[in-house]
């Protein structure tokens, strides 16, 4: 075609006619050619049919085509926007960063800062100012805003209300604009320089960015990462924890020896050029363990450690008297933390370690060496002094007397719970007795003519209670009556009444049969008694006359009649009676009466008459157990011989007097 409109427009025709005039019908002066608009529509109709063609062949294909072919278009249209915003204002739009970030949906809205969806435009980049100055609308990707990572250039976002294309500033101040969502793995981008001259450009290099760990002792180095062209890339992190024994990880650097350029972990990094970053280590600081003897003799070294390095500790070398090294703790009070060379791991400041000491102990052991009972053994720190454990032992008839090294007592002696210095061995002390005097009771018949007297085998330490034997030997004396025993053979010590008690003294007691005259004085010869009268009280009620003797009413009743402002109307009447030509007569003590009313009616033979069944008689005893309103009575009450108490003055009871 170009070639027939090349001849008919621009050769001369044959020379025969080249003076003649030939008039040519009006529709043959256009055959010289076609022109432009006729071409584009010829062109267009077959791209048309070859389009519908074509998608009819592979729809799905053939669309990602055409939205690539809009998405070129887009781009162009942004690229030529910010190309003409540059020129008229010296620089580019203050939203476009220099990583490469999706451009805000703000549409055909100017000035705004709000997405027309009404999601505000946050980091994404707002081209508003651009509208509609220098573009009609912002373009839009035909499948919306990013909503994946991109793997060619990073880094990519996604967001609600953006447009699906990116842009940035290189370091270089040219601009790039990206189709993001480009499909059939097509790269559609646009390079812009600063004038103005809008060409497209090839896909940008990429570099491979490797970490090394530099000699690392521990942990794995992160995976290498793709830089792209003129793209700004975030540095990994120390992902695989790299460490190195005695260093701390410090960053990256591009040379071994750290002398390159240092990067920190998650740093932006530009060069365009693939690179090698080595594991940056900086040494860890020493710091030192000093040792405290803490109580204990001696020096040692302090000891130096990098700060997370790990060392046996230096071995002990304090010594302490009387104790044993037992390890280390980090306080001078506290526990043991650490043993004697233990491995010690340094933190970020030196430390004290502080000697921990433990006693060494012994036992003292308690022999009761011929005792009774159980002690349960001491233990005492060596070179220490406690008081020793207070003896429980026990020796029938023997007192404690201390403590012994040697059972016989020649060894060092202790007193009971003494204070002991524990020397450097285990140690025994036998118990020290001490025999306990013993004394005897003996009998004597103190001038019987008749019977034996009685027999005590028993020994008595002092304060041992004696029962007072009876007349088991049927004593006699001609002419008196036994009453009892006393201490003093004239009768004028002290009476031991028979089955009574007493309190063993110091000394052996020897205790005398008590004889009284027979015919007057005694219980069994009525005629020392005299005839009963009933109209006597005791005395009064409230008063506590301190007279209790069981065995001697003579003595009773001059005590009470020597009381002051007083009424015994008993006791006062046996002391004034004269009868039979006798003023020697008393109110009987208990025992008496007791005696008495026993001969009458229970001692086969008795003679003493007069007393009464179911009668009561008082005697000059007050009871000593009483509040002091109650004097001793006794009588002959269901079948036997008692003794009672009774209201000094609230009943006259029948009254006996006895000389």
């Amino acid at each position: 075609m170009k070639k027939v409109l090349s001849l008919s427009r621009n050769r001369p025709l044959n020379s025969k006619f080249k003076n003649n005039k030939v008039a040519c019908p009006a529709k043959l002066q256009r055959s010289g050619g076609f022109t432009l608009l006729e071409i584009l529509l010829v062109v267009g109709i077959i791209s048309i049919l070859a389009g519908i063609v074509i998608v009819a062949i592979n729809p799905s294909k053939q669309l990602a085509t055409v939205r690539n072919t809009e998405r070129r278009s887009d781009i162009k249209q942004i690229d030529s926007a910010v190309t003409q915003y540059y020129i008229d204002n010296f620089h580019f739009p203050t939203s476009i960063t220099t990583s490469l970030t999706e451009i805000c949906d703000t549409g055909s809205v100017a000035s705004t800062t709000t997405a027309v969806d009404g999601t505000a435009c946050g980091s994404l980049v707002n081209l508003s100012s651009l509208v509609p100055n220098y573009i009609v609308a912002i373009p839009k990707d035909p499948q919306g805003a990013i909503a994946f990572l991109d793997k060619l250039i990073t880094p990519a976002y996604a967001a609600v209300g953006g447009t699906g294309y990116q842009i940035m500033k290189s370091s270089s101040n040219k601009i790039i604009t990206k189709a993001a969502k480009a499909e059939l793995d097509a790269f559609i981008a646009i390079g812009t320089t600063t004038a103005a001259t809008s060409t497209p450009e090839a896909e940008p290099e990429t570099y491979t960015v490797t970490y090394n760990g530099n000699s690392n002792t521990g942990g794995t180095a992160p995976a290498s990462q793709t830089k792209t062209e003129d793209v700004t890339l975030v540095l990994r992190t120390n992902s695989g924890s790299l460490v190195k024994t005695s260093y701390v990880f410090a960053g990256w650097n591009t040379l071994a020896n750290g002398s390159g350029t240092t990067y920190a972990v998650g740093a932006n990094f530009t060069t365009n050029a693939t690179t090698t970053l080595y594991a940056k280590w900086t040494a860890n600081p020493t710091y030192t363990v000093t040792f405290d003897a803490n109580g204990g003799t001696g020096s040692m070294s302090t000891q130096s450690i990098s700060e997370g390095s790990s060392a046996n500790l230096t071995a002990n070398s304090f010594t302490r008297t009387d104790y044993t090294f037992a390890g280390w703790a980090t306080s001078a009070g506290g526990a043991v933390a650490y043993a004697d060379q233990a491995s010690y791991t340094m933190g970020g400041a030196g430390v004290i370690l502080y000697a921990k000491w433990t006693a060494i102990t012994h036992t003292v052991t308690f022999n009761a060496n011929g005792g009774s009972g159980s002690m349960s053994a001491q233990t005492i720190n060596q070179g220490s002094s406690a008081n020793l454990t207070a003896n429980s032992f026990t020796r029938a008839n023997y007192t404690f007397a201390g403590w012994n090294t040697v059972a016989g007592g020649s060894g060092t002696s202790y007193a009971n719970s003494a204070s002991y210095t524990m020397g450097s061995s285990n140690v025994t002390l036998y118990a020290q007795w001490t025999a306990v005097p013993t004394y005897t009771v003996t009998y004597n018949g103190n001038g019987n003519t008749g019977g034996t007297v009685p027999t005590d085998t028993n020994t008595y330490v002092n304060g041992t209670t004696v029962t007072v034997a009876s007349n088991t030997g049927t004593l006699v004396k001609t002419g008196h009556t036994f009453t009892g025993w006393n201490t003093l053979a004239n009768g004028t010590g002290t009476d031991r009444a028979t089955s009574t008690t007493f309190a063993m003294g110091g000394a052996n007691v020897t205790l005398y049969a008590k004889w009284t005259v027979a015919g007057c004085g005694g219980p069994t010869v009525a005629a020392c008694w005299s005839p009963a009268v009933s109209d006597k009280a005791w005395g009064p009620t409230g008063v506590i006359t301190g007279v209790q003797g069981n065995t001697d009413g003579a003595a009773n009743t001059t005590d009470l009649v020597a009381i002051a402002g007083n009424n015994y109307p008993a006791a006062e009447y046996c002391d004034g009676l004269d009868q039979g030509g006798h003023q020697d007569w008393y109110l009987p003590a208990k025992q008496q009466l007791i005696d008495g009313l026993t001969n009458q009616f229970v001692t086969p033979g008795g003679t003493v008459t007069g007393f009464v069944v179911g009668t009561g008689y008082w005697s000059s005893t007050e009871r000593s157990d009483g509040p002091g309103n109650d004097a001793r009575y006794a009588g002959y009450y269901y079948g036997a011989v008692n003794s009672y108490s009774n209201s000094k003055d609230g009943i006259n009871l029948q009254t006996r007097c006895l000389r």
